[in-house]
């Protein structure tokens, strides 16, 4: 049987927007409250006065994790930070990744053991070279959100 041309790119883009099983929508969690949103970068930059309080950022998308959606990774200028979700309380779909979102909860810096970076680097779909690759504990910025919205 023949399949049309459009129902084909229909088909191949519902198995790429369900890659981990997340539909798309415009928010995700909690509702955003705060209203003055603050680049990542600057917030980074800023940790000692913004860490332990709680903050709006933005930044865009540039990993998620492909087997159920529960990190993301957000940059902004030359910083990256790993976004998890409260309480494991929610996911996000594949297809935010390049987008620009808005996260609010928590920013802190953490120390990864070998065997939490090996994991998160399976997630990204990172090959069994860089795996392993991966011998010593990683530095990275964590930011636990409440709510993410992506941005218009």
């Amino acid at each position: 049987m023949k399949v049309p041309g459009v129902v084909l790119a229909v088909l191949v883009f519902a198995s790429v927007a369900f890659a981990n099983g997340v539909k798309e929508k415009p928010f995700y969690g909690a509702d955003i409250t705060m209203k003055e949103p603050v680049e990542l970068s600057v917030a980074i930059s800023k940790l000692s006065e913004v860490g332990n309080k709680e903050i709006l950022v933005t930044g865009t998308v540039e990993k998620v994790c492909t087997n159920k959606g529960c990190w993301m990774a957000i940059t902004s200028g030359d910083h990256q930070a790993r976004v998890t979700f409260k309480d494991y309380g929610f996911f996000v779909p594949v297809t935010l990744k390049g987008k620009k979102v808005l996260a609010q909860g928590l920013l802190s810096e953490k120390t990864l053991k070998v065997s939490q970076a090996r994991h998160f680097a399976k997630d990204a779909g990172k090959s069994q070279a860089e795996i392993a690759a991966i011998k010593s504990p990683q530095k990275e910025f964590s930011f636990v959100a409440s709510g993410v919205k992506v941005a218009q």
